[in-house]
C-alpha cells in the first residue's frame, strides 16, 4: 500500500532533522574530545570533500525518482551512481592531505585524545 505524499513528505522531513542531528552530536563530540584545532580541521576537511562528493552522486536518486516511465532499470542508476561516488572518493582521498602539508590528519585526534604530544 502506497504512502501519501503528506506522510512521504513527513518521513523525509524526519529524516533530515535526524540526519542534521547526528551531524551536531558528531561536531559537539569531536569538539569536546579534540578541541578546537581537531574540530578546524575535520570541518575544513569536510569544506573541501563535500562538494567533490555531491558532485559525484550525479543526482542519481533524484533521476531514479523522477523516471515514472521507468526507461531504465534500477541496476542502471546503482551502477552509475557507485561509479560517480567512486570517481568522487577517490579524487577527494587526497585533499584532507593538501589542506594538512605535511602531517597526517587521521593521527592528529587520537595523538591529541590519548595525550599525546602534537605530530
Amino acid at each position: 500500500m502506497a504512502l501519501s505524499l503528506r506522510r512521504n513528505a513527513a518521513w523525509a522531513l524526519l529524516g533530515q532533522v535526524v540526519f542534521a542531528a547526528c551531524h551536531w552530536g558528531g561536531f559537539i563530540i569531536l569538539g569536546r574530545l579534540g578541541g578546537p584545532e581537531v574540530l578546524g580541521r575535520y570541518v575544513l576537511a569536510l569544506a573541501v570533500v563535500t562538494p567533490i562528493m555531491m558532485f559525484g552522486r550525479l543526482q542519481m536518486r533524484e533521476l531514479q525518482v523522477a523516471d515514472a516511465a521507468q526507461r531504465h532499470p534500477f541496476e542502471d542508476y546503482l551502477a552509475v551512481r557507485l561509479a560517480g561516488t567512486g570517481c568522487a572518493g577517490g579524487s577527494s582521498w587526497r585533499s584532507p592531505f593538501s589542506v594538512t602539508p605535511g602531517q597526517r590528519p587521521w593521527r592528529s585526534f587520537w595523538w591529541h585524545w590519548r595525550g599525546g604530544s602534537r605530530i
